[in-house]
């Protein structure tokens, strides 16, 4: 027997009353995990700097002096004391989260347009050095992209404005997935801003070789995948390993391989190092789990109860001749 119009509202509103309850109860997880995240992090990002310092350029980081050696360390030790405090600010601010997300679509648009002819010579070292682990480019927008890029930039804000059915609406399990999928991209984005930092600082003391051009940095921290299989220093954590072909012209094959080491502050990496954050991330997934079930069933009682009104809407309407 099908269900009234009555008994579907109810059933919709125990379902976001459950939303509620798992709304409160992800945040509260996330706190704990971003929490203890950013403890980790900061551990993570010494241990690999320590490594990258003693175990892959030992030569380098003993060429400094007291004084540099401890400036590099200083500046090392400032980096991830506000990872935390950002990551718990964007968890109960769900504009800046909206705002972020909506650039990230457009950045990634952006770096895949040709190149214009004033870039060329910019990217000029960047072409003489090519990474086998990723064939990702970072572009410039050419003068004919200008337009494209602004209409891009309209649409992006245009789309954004259209949400599922529903999703603005707290209580509803689309609002929440949303809403915890930023909270992932931002973590990431941290992540990434972290490593491009402390790399800064490695090659600014000249640990980290310096001709390595900052656009195949950012594209290799980005990077999903690890590194080179071929270097003996895979079994590091947070550190990523790049075999770097470098060729005189275009037309000649490459004269040499060279290995660089970076460092690269990996989610997963860091969640295996300690087993209390990925309990927290176990529980995370469980609940996630939960909220999915909810989904599936409130769009089918979303559909029944469209179907439903529609139903009555015709009875209400039809005559007989």
């Amino acid at each position: 027997m099908a269900k009234s119009i009555q008994q579907i509202e109810q059933d919709l509103q125990n379902l976001e009353e459950t939303v509620a309850e798992f709304t409160q109860e992800l945040k509260s997880l996330y706190g704990e995990y971003i929490e203890q995240l950013g403890q980790d992090t900061r551990q993570q990002l010494i241990l690999a700097s320590y490594q990258l310092c003693t175990q892959i350029y030992p030569d380098s980081f003993l060429s400094l002096s007291l004084r540099q050696r401890e400036k590099l360390q200083q500046s090392l030790r400032s980096l991830g004391k506000d990872l935390e405090s950002s990551l718990l600010n964007c968890l109960n601010n769900r504009e800046q989260l909206e705002e972020e997300s909506d650039v990230n679509i457009v950045e990634e648009i952006i770096k895949n347009l040709p190149l214009s002819e004033e870039s060329k010579e910019e990217d000029k070292i960047a072409n003489e050095l090519n990474t086998v682990e990723t064939d990702e480019k970072a572009r410039h927008p050419s003068e004919e992209a200008k337009e494209i890029i602004s209409q891009l930039q309209s649409l992006s804000s245009e789309l954004n404005k259209i949400e599922p059915q529903g999703s603005n609406d707290p209580n509803n399990p689309e609002s929440l997935i949303r809403w915890q999928q930023k909270i992932e991209f931002k973590i990431k984005k941290s992540l990434d801003s972290l490593s491009r930092e402390a790399n800064k600082f490695m090659q600014d003391a000249h640990i980290i070789p310096d001709r390595l051009p900052n656009k195949v940095l950012d594209v290799a921290i980005q990077a999903e995948s690890g590194g080179s299989s071929s270097s003996r220093f895979n079994h590091l954590a947070n550190i990523l390993n790049l075999a770097i072909e470098t060729e005189k012209d275009k037309q000649q094959k490459p004269t040499k391989v060279t290995q660089i080491s970076l460092l690269r502050l990996r989610l997963s990496e860091i969640e295996f190092a300690n087993a209390s954050l990925n309990a927290k991330r176990n529980q995370i997934r469980n609940l996630l789990k939960k909220v999915d079930k909810i989904r599936q069933n409130y769009y089918s009682l979303q559909k029944e109860y469209a179907q439903v009104q529609a139903e009555v809407a015709w009875r209400s309407s039809w005559y007989e001749d």
